[in-house]
């Protein structure tokens, strides 16, 4: 297919229209591009679309990102559409985002949405105001953590902000998750059976492959495995009980790259954040452990953790009280380090199965994603060669495996 046909030309139009504000212009041309190799983005396929119009006689050219269903692949097709991942994207950026900007809420920490129709998203590119990812896999520095955790913050408090504001209109209290529970849904751990369910349960064996691989240390591997497997069964049983915490909007995918930062002077000016296909609801401790235990080193979260959380809170409280709230009314520093203390194994959990597959090399990748079976056979089936392969032949791979397994192991028997 021409990659022209991808967006028609009235499509684009409506693009423009949304980013002019009206209807004055004539596209002259425009052009789509493949943004990457697909192997960062299977869910979808990523491209540039580049458009050049006319205004009362004077030429323009603007540049946007855009992402479309997968459809070449039919093995993450079934498990995009199994999340939800395009309608949970659309909703955060046609239905979110307008909400919380009508109660004056900035939302500027997002990119801006110019189109969305079934499957396909079109948005600003923030690489034109030169935002850019940190290297692949590299852990984040104090300074991009704190700067991360801020625009977490903002993330996690606006939603409350509008719950509270519209609390106070309706005169009872709303939430997001009343209203759109549907679309909120956790469709990842989930007790449905679904292609990304599947695609978790062999991430947990996965896990299971690795404990094989960890040097025992007091505590026998089948004692470990028993121990993880009740702490799994009780996570999925809490997901369907409510957990008592003051709730947000959660991202639920927090690595590296779904964080772009703008320099200034060789130091962050700005942080924003992308890829909303795993949006749910839940305590937003959730999300600031998954963000902190993904993308450090252990090492790293033994001197700066603490400090992580105290700027999280801090930069959160703030924003309530920008608006008039009392933090310790919405959520409490100490309801905030309890919630932190309860959902630090599943964080953990959700780390470990993310970066034993993410830390793969691209190789390894590349290997499984050879032919549609090799690879519905690595997201369903057989994991574990990829890893035991992995954790033999790459030297970086195997030290963070047995870092990153250990210290679940350390913590679960902690409990």
């Amino acid at each position: 297919m021409e990659l022209c046909n991808i967006l028609s030309k009235a499509q684009c139009e409506k693009v423009l229209e949304k980013y002019t504000g009206n209807r004055e212009f004539s596209i002259k041309r425009y052009w789509i591009n493949p943004l990457q190799s697909q192997l960062d983005g299977l869910m979808c396929e990523q491209y540039f679309l580049k458009i050049h119009y006319q205004v009362r006689d004077e030429d323009k050219t603007v540049q946007f990102f855009f992402k479309v269903l997968n459809e070449a692949n039919p093995v993450m097709y079934e498990i995009t559409r199994n999340i939800y991942a395009f309608e949970k994207e659309s909703f955060y950026y046609e239905t979110v985002v307008p909400l919380l900007k009508s109660k004056g809420l900035s939302c500027s920490y997002v990119p801006k949405s110019y189109f969305s129709e079934p499957f396909v998203i079109v948005l600003e590119d923030v690489a034109q105001r030169s935002f850019k990812c940190t290297p692949k896999n590299k852990p984040l520095d104090l300074e991009h953590c704190k700067k991360c955790l801020e625009t977490l913050a903002k993330f996690h408090a606006e939603p409350i902000l509008y719950e509270l504001v519209t609390s106070d209109e309706l005169g009872k209290i709303y939430s997001f998750n009343d209203e759109f529970s549907e679309i909120l849904e956790d469709k990842v751990f989930s007790a449905e059976e679904n292609g990304a369910t599947r695609f978790m349960k062999c991430s947990i064996k996965g896990l299971f492959f690795l404990i094989d691989l960890i040097p025992e240390n007091g505590i026998s591997k089948t004692d470990f495995k028993t121990a993880l497997q009740a702490v799994l069964d009780a996570i999925m049983a809490s997901q369907e009980n409510s957990t008592g915490f003051r709730s947000s909007l959660l991202h639920g995918d927090l690595w590296s790259n779904n964080f772009l930062f703008r320099y200034e002077n060789n130091e962050i000016a700005d942080c924003a954040l992308v890829d909303f296909q795993t949006l749910k609801y839940g305590p937003p401790s959730l999300d600031v452990l998954q963000f902190v235990l993904t993308n450090t080193r252990k090492s790293f979260r033994e001197q700066h953790q603490v400090e992580l959380l105290k700027h999280y809170y801090r930069c959160f409280s703030s924003l309530l009280m920008a608006r008039g709230f009392q933090p310790e009314k919405v959520l409490s520093e100490t309801e905030f380090y309890k919630s932190c203390k309860a959902f630090t194994v599943p964080a953990k959990i959700h780390s470990v199965v993310d970066r034993c597959i993410t830390f793969l090399s691209d190789d390894d990748h590349q290997d499984a994603a050879k032919s549609e079976e090799t690879f519905a056979n690595y997201l369903f089936e057989d994991r574990g060669r990829y890893i035991v392969r992995g954790f033999e032949a790459n030297e970086a791979y195997r030290e963070l495996m047995i870092e990153d397994v250990t210290e679940l192991r350390d913590m679960i028997f902690a409990t």
